[in-house]
C-alpha cells in the first residue's frame, strides 16, 4: 500500500520592515534626524506596518521660520510628496510621529489617496473621538471664541481652531498619542504633557482617561487589518 501525502497549509505573511525603510531620505541636520528617527522608532514598538504599503517619500528639513512645525504635502490626486519638519519646532519628535499619522491615513489603510478619516473607515474610531470630553472642549472653545486664563479673557483663533475638528487633524494628533502612550517613550510622554498643559489651547490633546476609549478602538482597528504588535 503506497504512503499518503497530505497538503499542509502554510500561511504566508507580509514582510514587515522597520517605518524608516519607507523615507528616502532624513533631513541634513543630524539632530532633526535624530528627532525624526525617535519618533518613527516609537511607532515600530506599537504597529508593524507591511511591506511596501506605503509610498517611498523622503523627510525635508523646513525652513527655520517656517510658520508651521510639520507639514505632510502630498498631490491633489493623492499621491504623497514628503513631510517637513521644522529644525526650530518644540516638539520635532511628536510632531514626526503626528505627520505619519497623515501619512498613514491617506496612504497606508482604507482607501488609497484618501484620507480614511474622512472617509468613515476606521471602525470605531470616529465615535470615541467626537465622543470625548477634548473634543467637546475644542468646540466650546470655537464656539465662545474667547478663554479665561488666570481671570483674563483671551481671544481664540477661530480658524485654527476650525482646523482642529477637522477629520484628519483629529486622526493625526489621536494617532501620536495613541503612539505615545503605547510606545511608553519618555520624550514623546513629556512633550505631549506640555502640549496637555497649554491654558489656551491643551484640548487639542486629551487626558489619559478622556483618550483611554480612542486607544482602545485603535487597538482594536490595528489588530483588524493586522498591524498590532
Amino acid at each position: 500500500m503506497g504512503s499518503l501525502n497530505f497538503a499542509i497549509p502554510v500561511s504566508v505573511q507580509t514582510p514587515q520592515v522597520p517605518i524608516s525603510d519607507t523615507f528616502t531620505a532624513f533631513p541634513k541636520s543630524q539632530q532633526l534626524e535624530n528627532s525624526a528617527r525617535v519618533g518613527l522608532q516609537a511607532v515600530d514598538q506599537v504597529i508593524d506596518i507591511p511591506q511596501n504599503t506605503l509610498s517611498q517619500i523622503p523627510i525635508v528639513q523646513a525652513r527655520s521660520n517656517a510658520s508651521y512645525y510639520g507639514k505632510f504635502r502630498y498631490y491633489k490626486n493623492g499621491k504623497p510628496v514628503d513631510v517637513l519638519l521644522n529644525p526650530s519646532g518644540p516638539h520635532p519628535e511628536l510632531t514626526t510621529v503626528h505627520e505619519l499619522g497623515h501619512f498613514i491615513d491617506l496612504d497606508g489603510i482604507g482607501t488609497k489617496g484618501k484620507f480614511s478619516s474622512r472617509l468613515g473607515e476606521i471602525t470605531g474610531w470616529k465615535n470615541a473621538v467626537t465622543n470625548s470630553q477634548a473634543y467637546q472642549d475644542l468646540k466650546k472653545l470655537k464656539a465662545a471664541g474667547s478663554v479665561d486664563i488666570n481671570g483674563v479673557i483671551r481671544p481664540v483663533n477661530k480658524k485654527y481652531l476650525k482646523y482642529t475638528l477637522t477629520d484628519e487633524e483629529l486622526f493625526a494628533r489621536s494617532f501620536s498619542q495613541y503612539i505615545s502612550t503605547k510606545s511608553g517613550d519618555t520624550i514623546l510622554l513629556r512633550q505631549l504633557e506640555k502640549i496637555r498643559l497649554d491654558p489656551k489651547y491643551g484640548a487639542i490633546q486629551w487626558s489619559d482617561s478622556d483618550f483611554d476609549p480612542i486607544l482602545k478602538a485603535f487597538d482594536l482597528y490595528f489588530k483588524s487589518i493586522g498591524w498590532l504588535k
